[in-house]
């Protein structure tokens, strides 16, 4: 065999040994006891629009388990599409009056409520697309005792509403986040279910926050900078029901990049790299398979285990056997789409993502 074949199929080698680790190697799991800490908790829920299920998630919402708790949605107008929804399910609210200059259409409501209602230990932030289990404010609020603990939050399943195609591969894409959160060092606060104590914002903070584009970035940044830990409760992902097309998943799927490389520009170093090199591995096996010796094809074996892991965390859902070997291509375009991308669509406003970039703590 060619010496030059020989020794790419060396580098591969060692691309394929790396990828197996990543996949294989187990994850220190944090757990979080159930303890008598309860704090008066507000669970602030944003909306806009049209969500799949808005009265069903707010009902969910309304009937936790946990004790000691009230929820708030907020509006920017009473003339919002949510609004009627809000109503049907006597979900007390209040329209936002904060004035900001660059914050987002979602930061403004919640900084609204935070300077409203006062009077509580502890804030929740719950996007009006996710559905929520009876147990999941208990959940989340339990790392908070520990006041090593700055924010504590989950990550959602993305349930397909129907069998289209793109909605399967948002399923499968939300698992790269739920990834990222079992590891400290890539974790961060997703704002669409999000819990923090009330000492989390002093009032540099709180102006901070007030201005930003992103309320998960910045509170991730808040608690990193104060030196505090961020809690991942799996036992509280949520569940977003998704009934994207194609021209809707990139819109979202760019969008969530370009949050992310906006936030750190390691992820997109790391995402580049990673992603790259595994479709590198993915393209090269099956070409020397086919045009060199079959056994290269042993090359596969990290995608056959990242299919199978895939398939099971899905509830053993099929198709994601072969939306896997997709996805490292869509991971890329997106993160490549994201460090050229400078201003995003989000619920019918347009945000200069640079700002998220240049914007000091």
């Amino acid at each position: 065999m060619n010496e030059y074949i020989l020794a790419y199929a060396a580098f591969l080698t060692l691309i394929a040994i790396f990828l197996v680790l990543n996949a294989l190697l187990p994850r220190k799991k944090e757990e979080y006891k159930a303890t008598s800490y309860m704090p008066k908790t507000l669970v602030m829920i944003p909306c806009k629009g049209f969500d799949i299920g808005l009265k069903e998630n707010l009902m969910a919402a309304k009937m936790q388990s946990y004790g000691n708790y009230e929820v708030v949605a907020i509006v920017a107008s009473k003339g919002d599409t949510a609004f009627k929804s809000i109503r049907q399910t006597r979900t007390k609210f209040m329209v936002a009056d904060l004035d900001c200059k660059d914050c987002s259409g979602k930061v403004r409501n919640i900084a609204s409520a935070l300077s409203k209602f006062k009077n509580y230990d502890a804030y929740v932030i719950l996007d009006s697309d996710v559905l929520v289990g009876k147990d999941w404010l208990q959940l989340l609020i339990t790392p908070l005792a520990n006041r090593k603990v700055g924010i504590s939050t989950a990550f959602p399943f993305f349930e397909p509403v129907g069998r289209g195609f793109w909605q399967k591969v948002k399923h499968a894409w939300g698992f790269v986040g739920q990834g990222m959160m079992e590891s400290r060092r890539t974790r961060f606060g997703w704002g669409g279910s999000l819990a923090f104590r009330k000492d989390l914002l002093s009032k540099r903070d709180f102006d901070y926050f007030s201005e930003s584009v992103s309320d998960d970035i910045a509170l991730t940044k808040i608690t990193k900078r104060r030196g505090l830990c961020i809690a991942y409760v799996p036992a509280a992902n949520p569940v977003v029901r998704s009934d994207d097309d194609s021209s809707r998943f990139f819109e979202w799927s760019n969008r969530q990049a370009a949050f992310s490389v906006a936030g750190s520009r390691n992820v997109l170093y790391l995402g580049v790299a990673f992603y790259s090199l595994s479709i590198i591995l993915l393209v090269s096996s099956l070409l020397l398979g086919v045009l060199a010796s079959p056994i290269f094809f042993v090359l596969l074996l990290p995608f056959v285990i990242g299919a199978t892991m895939l398939y099971l965390k899905s509830g053993r859902r099929k198709y994601m056997l072969y939306i896997y070997f997709i996805m490292n291509f869509i991971y890329l375009y997106n993160t490549l789409v994201a460090s050229k991308t400078r201003t995003i669509e989000w619920r019918g406003r347009s945000y200069d993502i640079t700002k998220i970039k240049n914007m000091q703590y």
